[in-house]
């Protein structure tokens, strides 16, 4: 985040694409406004990722869980 911060505050340097096309949006405010965006981004992404694995209902996953009865597989009938 500092190195985005720093970068943003300092302007892109000549051997850019924003310097190339004559971009020049610099200065604290623009940093402040990139950090704050990264970590709304970074925020909502969390927060994305917690409903996401609210989702699945328990006792639902791959294994069982400790202690829980493990199901058993259908008995076969006997052979006639």
């Amino acid at each position: 985040m500092a190195a985005l911060a720093a970068l943003v505050d300092g302007g892109p340097g000549s051997p850019s694409v924003d310097g190339a096309l004559g971009i020049d949006e610099t200065g604290p405010a623009w940093a402040v406004a990139a950090i704050a965006t990264g970590a709304t981004g970074s925020a909502l992404a969390i927060e994305a990722g917690k409903r996401l694995g609210q989702e699945e209902p328990s006792g639902a996953g791959r294994f069982p869980r400790e202690g829980a009865p493990t199901p058993r597989a259908p008995a076969r009938p006997a052979d006639p």
